[in-house]
């Protein structure tokens, strides 16, 4: 029966996102589900391999999504809500056996309840359980219920655990660089459970277990995939060169001191130290966290990633964990301290909702840690405010998906790119034998998204794809400068130069519609 609760808890909010969230796809997504609809249909991915740990079409992603993504290709059509079936099931899953942790780990099961309860009905988790986050997802999902199999002393299940582990390390990129912490992590709490006395030489013997397995981990994909190393040049502040060497000529071009004083202030080091610090501590940013959330248009949503109430509780949670500092607490403070790793030595932004995603787990814990300690303080009325924490944590859940589906659906939508499918099915309903010219910076992009929403031929999207033939029948996909384009239909997104020169010529103009919105990023202009 507790499963079962706890299954119906998980799932109702899965099916509302699935088939009511964002009703367009974002161009990873886009990614992501034409090249396992490859796999499924043409027995290959974009690159023709059949056996892979990395793929993708515009970067190089972790391969292990691909696969779970192309199971319902073998049998249902493609669609948004099909291609992201398979994500909102793990997600499903996902707080389940965070509950199971917990009570595992700490014997107490109203914690664990709370745990799971804060974790599955966050914003954070609802708005990425099903949609965008492709890769974290079901990389999440698979390194707790590694996590989950270690803590058993069955040698069978651990062998399920390290798989577990590995199939997590290749689904999602941004992993890789924090998984070496996390396999200790894993090992530190199993020591914890079996109560054993922690000593240095036993620390030095989690820590070479770790390096052997992240070796084996990490060896396949250095020797098959040489596009990885290149994209890990590119994204880690340390290894990229042209980042750091552009950072140090500004700081210096704006320093108005000796040129001694210009090399020790702003230097290689002093750049990677700089940007590593403010990146890592915007992970504990209380802003983001409880009001304003990640400013992501894709991954953020534009509300906070837990509730703003749960505050309170989150700060005496760690508190807490901080005065009690054994046993589980130490684990996740260690958890925490390691986790934005993957974002302080990115150059990227941090988009903390996409790249801190396991930390959600541990955030969790402590808001739930600070609810128990405040009811244990409060006997007399513990009943009553567990029904009320209980009630504002489910009228919370249902004023996010009314402000979602009224607000942050449309607010979002030009980012989510709405705008280009309502574009694509105007186009198809415009009979002329005409050539149609969509003209953005991104034709590459915008051709996988017409694939995806209208084409079936799987051996025809990928030939064409690899080829760089951004056509079908009289559309073409193209940056080329409108000057350049031949008399015909043009349809233009938002961003390309010479808009104006077209408007000074009278030329007709038409924006399609959005459902609550006039603004929809697109413009329309007939020659």
């Amino acid at each position: 029966m507790e499963f079962l609760i706890l299954f119906i808890l998980s799932l109702i909010p899965r099916l509302i996102f699935l088939f009511y969230g964002m009703p367009s796809i974002t161009h990873d997504e886009a990614d992501y589900f034409l090249n396992s609809y490859f796999l499924a249909k043409t027995g290959s991915d974009f690159w023709n391999n059949k056996f892979f740990l990395t793929s993708g079409i515009l970067n190089s992603t972790g391969g292990i999504p691909v696969y779970f993504n192309s199971i319902f290709y073998f049998f249902l059509e493609k669609n948004i809500v099909v291609s992201r079936l398979i994500y909102g099931l793990m997600s499903v899953f996902t707080p389940i056996i965070i509950y199971l942790i917990v009570k595992k780990i700490t014997k107490n099961r109203f914690l664990s309840s709370i745990t799971f309860l804060i974790f599955n009905f966050s914003p954070w988790y609802l708005h990425l359980s099903t949609q965008a986050a492709v890769e974290q997802i079901p990389s999440l999902f698979l390194f707790f219920l590694g996590f989950y199999l270690f803590l058993f002393n069955n040698i069978f299940i651990k062998l399920l655990s390290f798989i577990s582990l590995f199939l997590s390390f290749h689904s999602y990129m941004g992993i890789k660089l924090v998984m070496p912490f996390y396999i200790f992590i894993i090992q530190l709490t199993k020591l914890i459970i079996d109560k054993k006395k922690i000593e240095i030489k036993l620390l030095l013997k989690l820590i070479f277990i770790t390096a052997i397995i992240y070796i084996v981990f990490i060896t396949p994909i250095i020797i098959n995939n040489k596009n990885l190393l290149i994209r890990a040049n590119d994204t880690l502040t340390f290894l990229n060169k042209n980042y750091l060497e552009n950072k140090v000529w500004y700081e210096r071009l704006t320093f108005n001191g000796p040129e001694i004083l210009k090399k020790i202030y702003s230097n290689k080091l002093t750049v990677i130290i700089k940007d590593f610090l403010e990146k890592y501590f915007e992970i504990f940013n209380l802003k983001i966290l409880f009001i304003n959330g990640d400013p992501h248009a894709i991954y953020g949503s534009g509300y906070s990633l837990f509730y703003f109430p749960l505050i309170f509780f989150f700060i005496y949670g760690f508190i807490q964990s901080l005065t009690n500092f054994k046993n589980f607490n130490l684990i996740i403070i260690i958890f925490i301290l390691f986790s934005p790793f993957s974002i302080a030595f990115n150059n990227q932004p941090a988009t903390i909702a996409l790249r801190a995603y396991p930390l959600l787990f541990a955030y969790s814990y402590l808001i739930a840690l600070g609810i128990e300690s405040f009811l244990k303080n409060n006997l007399k009325l513990k009943t009553f405010y567990s029904y009320l924490i209980y009630l504002f944590i489910f009228f919370s859940f249902i004023n996010y998906i009314l402000i979602y589906n009224f607000r942050l659906k449309i607010i979002n939508s030009e980012q989510w790119h709405l705008g280009e499918k309502k574009l694509f099915e105007k186009v198809l309903n415009k009979k002329t034998n005409q050539t149609i010219y969509i003209v953005n910076n991104e034709p590459k992009e915008t051709f996988m998204l017409f694939s995806f929403y209208h084409l079936d031929d799987a051996f025809l999207i990928k030939n064409k794809l690899q080829k760089n033939d951004y056509t079908y029948k009289n559309l073409v996909f193209t940056d080329k400068k409108i000057s350049e384009l031949k008399n015909g239909v043009i349809l233009i997104k938002r961003g390309i130069q010479d808009v104006d020169k077209l408007i000074e010529n009278k030329l007709i103009f038409y924006q399609p519609y959005l459902e609550a919105s006039d603004k929809s990023g697109i413009l329309y202009y007939k020659l």
